[in-house]
């Protein structure tokens, strides 16, 4: 179990069982992702606690019938875990097979296409474990459905509640994984593209926020005061409260947003101009870049099918389609490269991305929807067999991902041979299958 699985589960303990977000009385004990609160004593997590909200409603379901952590420390987080991420997964295939009626496909192949989103996109990988990415990507799939559903539907009455509630689970969406709360911006446009009267269209933007506004509040840390947090510090030496509502914090070390001279390779008495920084730190930025997308925890590197969802989104755009579509598709993808950089602006510690980029998994489902556009069009047979390839190996990673997305260490580098080679050996502990990261190492 990694240490955001135990702390996750300590703060849905605490709720349930104590009325706190104090999670210095749980039966779980994470080594980071900690912040305490004064001299006070008080542990709490140092995540957004709206996926503890909600796994605490169903824990405390459990709790009524007499199963506790306590007393139950492997089915009661199994059943967790299949209630926040592996059927959110699955129902999410479900979605995607509905929202396939937008490409006018065949049945059978919209649901070979539900089951390669699903698959190939990373999703399956983060459906064995708790954690916010998996359940992120099938609420902001929900909420897409909604408004597609709006766009095809006739009854005004009917437009308002789905409104409603698209933006009500997209805002769950970013209340649980804040990555996803750039579509909450870019699905904006998407309802003002509806082909509605002006007034109809400004009406369903202000219905969409309405949904999305309050459920986003879930990411607020309630269990602190103002003034405590900024009195938080990391339990580790290395975090603070404020870190809470980031999504891409971490408690390991990492690097500044500018780099020193020292850094650069320059002599402490050297005078180094702001050119020179500047272009160090480009230079930092485009290898942040290419690694997030082609390194050892690149996206593309482990999932080379999300290049057919790019392709459908240019089919989208070079073809007759609605404008509601082609909007929606530019969303998918601006989503999608929003959080590319976000994430190798940040300092986070690339030991932290763990298996295939996790922070990058509540986009590329969407993104990958519109694979379905590509299908519709005719292609040479050398495109084909390219196109089954990378579909073929992503399912393979995926598949081979799954056994162990989230190690507690993490992961120093990560190859798919790797992994089936460890599945393989007698090395069955995380000590002898993950190496971490020295301190000092955050550069990919």
């Amino acid at each position: 179990m990694s240490d955001d699985e135990a702390a996750r589960l300590s703060t849905v303990q605490a709720l349930v069982e104590h009325r706190t977000f104090d999670i210095s009385r749980s039966d779980f004990a994470p080594q980071t992702r900690l912040i305490s609160v004064g001299g006070s004593g008080e542990i709490y997590a140092d995540q957004p606690p709206a996926l503890a909200l909600l796994l605490a409603s169903v824990y405390w379901v459990m709790h009524r019938f007499g199963l506790s952590m306590e007393h139950n420390s492997v089915l009661v987080p199994y059943l967790l875990t299949l209630a926040g991420a592996t059927v959110p997964v699955a129902a999410a295939a479900g979605l995607v097979h509905r929202m396939g009626r937008l490409f006018e496909l065949p049945r059978h192949v919209r649901a070979g296409l539900a089951l390669v989103v699903v698959i190939a996109s990373g999703m399956l990988s983060y459906g064995v474990v708790i954690n916010p990415h998996a359940p992120a990507a099938a609420l902001l799939l929900a909420g897409v459905t909604c408004l597609i559903h709006v766009a095809t539907i006739r009854y005004a009455s009917s437009r308002v509640v789905w409104l409603i509630v698209g933006g009500a689970l997209v805002g769950v969406s970013a209340s649980i994984e804040p990555a996803a709360g750039v579509f909450v911006v870019l699905l904006v446009p998407v309802v003002l593209s509806i082909r509605w009267q002006k007034r109809y269209r400004v009406g369903g933007t202000l219905l969409f926020l309405l949904g999305a506004t309050p459920v986003m509040l879930l990411s607020q840390p309630w269990g602190l005061g103002v003034s405590e947090l900024r009195n938080a510090t990391g339990v580790t030496g290395s975090g603070a409260g404020s870190r809470w509502f980031s999504t891409l914090a971490s408690n390991a070390p990492t690097t500044p947003l500018f780099l020193p001279p020292s850094a650069m390779g320059a002599d402490d008495h050297e005078d180094v101009g702001l050119m020179t920084i500047l272009w160090h730190q480009t230079q930092r930025d485009i290898g942040r870049l290419a690694a997030a997308l082609f390194g050892t925890h690149g996206i593309l590197s482990h999932f080379p099918v999300l290049g057919l969802g790019l392709l459908g989104v240019g089919a989208v755009m070079h073809r007759n389609w609605p404008a509601f579509t082609k909007v929606l598709a530019l969303a998918s993808v601006g989503g999608a490269m929003l959080i590319v950089v976000l994430f190798i602006s940040s300092d986070t510690n690339w030991r932290g991305a763990m298996f295939a980029n996790r922070w990058m998994i509540v986009a590329t489902p969407l993104l990958m929807f519109w694979c379905g556009a590509w299908l519709r069009r005719k292609h040479s047979t050398g495109l084909w067999i390219m196109a089954w390839t990378t579909v073929a190996f992503s399912l393979t990673v995926a598949i081979i991902g799954a056994t162990g997305p989230l190690p507690r260490s993490g992961f120093t580098h990560y190859t798919a041979v790797e992994a089936a080679v460890r599945l393989l050996s007698d090395r069955t502990s995380d000590d002898a299958r993950y190496t971490p990261d020295p301190p000092e190492a955050d550069q990919p």
